[in-house]
């Protein structure tokens, strides 16, 4: 979770966003990518739909996120990489702009229950909105993408608390809860997190909003989410980074607000960069595209991190793997 321009000790952020792993999801491929960074392919899927999805946001300044701003960076990337398929910008509250889908719309709903896992505000979604109801709401934007490009998967870019809602639908689907859709339904077959806090962070205690209060360290959501071994059909890629962590606040190294170990979960690959080292909320906003030969390290079942990796920036990574439909690469 991120906290945007905030002075500690003097007021908190006027945003609040809030993602990592440690072993593949799958035996990767073996075959060596023109493109450092990457190894594969894993399945051919150049016309893939490919959603974005933000993180927490407090709503201090009267709104919530402008998709299209914040994904710029992202969709440049794609872009210069070459991915031709359909790209979205997801929204889950009522007072984003200029996002291709908000969750708040009805539609995304089963069979247009808005009081459904926990909803309870009708159509309007925000930092009180349970996250297991944005999570609900997401699951129908999903299926739905899916739906439209049946012959195609999804694949998912989260940032920060965006991983959480991610996570959360791929739980419910994968135990059928009837109120969401299925994994079928889903089409979901990647998902790359960044700083997405599974395990919550003590940082959360400082916004009074339901969601941030969600993400506590030993919240019942946090738990259920880490002592969950579900990572439904899809492939998970979690990013964080090897940062300094606030003083007094986490005790292991991170992106500044979310540790390695919250960033990280079973079942899943975690990526920790190292140059550059990201702060929370800026692994999409990077813009570089060269390569680092000491990029990043990949998280080992054993939670000690392997050697370093070529690549760019997280975003071009993300990126060129997508456009390649190439694994990113485990030293």
């Amino acid at each position: 979770m991120v906290i945007r321009n905030i002075l500690l000790g003097a007021a908190l952020s006027t945003v609040f966003v809030v993602g990592c792993s440690a072993s593949s999801a799958g035996d990767p491929e073996t075959s060596a990518s023109a493109e450092s960074g990457l190894q594969g392919p894993d399945s051919a899927d150049p016309s893939a739909t490919v959603l974005l999805l933000h993180g927490f946001h407090s709503h201090l300044n009267g709104r919530g996120w402008d998709c299209k701003s914040f994904w710029k960076t992202q969709n440049a990337h794609l872009q210069r990489a070459g991915f031709n398929g359909p790209v979205r910008t997801v929204g889950y509250y009522s007072k984003n702009t200029n996002c291709d889908r908000n969750a708040d719309d009805p539609a995304f709903t089963k069979d247009g229950d808005v009081t459904l896992e926990q909803g309870d505000a009708g159509n309007t979604l925000n930092p009180a909105t349970p996250i297991e109801h944005a999570a609900y709401r997401v699951a129908w934007v999903v299926a739905s993408e899916h739906a439209a490009n049946p012959q195609h998967s999804v694949r998912m870019i989260a940032d920060s608390l965006g991983g959480n809602v991610v996570r959360w639908l791929v739980m419910q689907a994968s135990a059928k809860n009837p109120n969401y859709p299925s994994l079928t339904q889903l089409g979901l077959t990647r998902v790359y997190a960044y700083g997405a806090p599974y395990g919550g962070t003590t940082l959360a205690s400082l916004g009074p909003w339901p969601q941030a209060q969600q993400m506590m360290p030993g919240s019942p959501f946090t738990s259920e989410m880490q002592e969950s071994r579900s990572v439904g059909s899809a492939k998970w890629f979690n990013f964080t980074s090897s940062r300094t962590t606030m003083k007094n606040q986490l005790t292991q190294p991170g992106d500044g607000f979310i540790s390695n170990d919250s960033a990280c979960f079973e079942g899943s690959t975690c990526l920790r960069y190292e140059a550059p080292k990201y702060i929370h909320g800026t692994y999409a906003l990077d813009t570089e595209e060269v390569d680092k030969a000491d990029a990043y390290r990949v998280r080992n079942p054993d939670g000690s991190w392997g050697p370093l990796a070529k690549a760019p920036a997280a975003g071009a990574l993300v990126a060129r793997s997508l456009a390649s439909n190439a694994e990113i690469t485990i030293p």
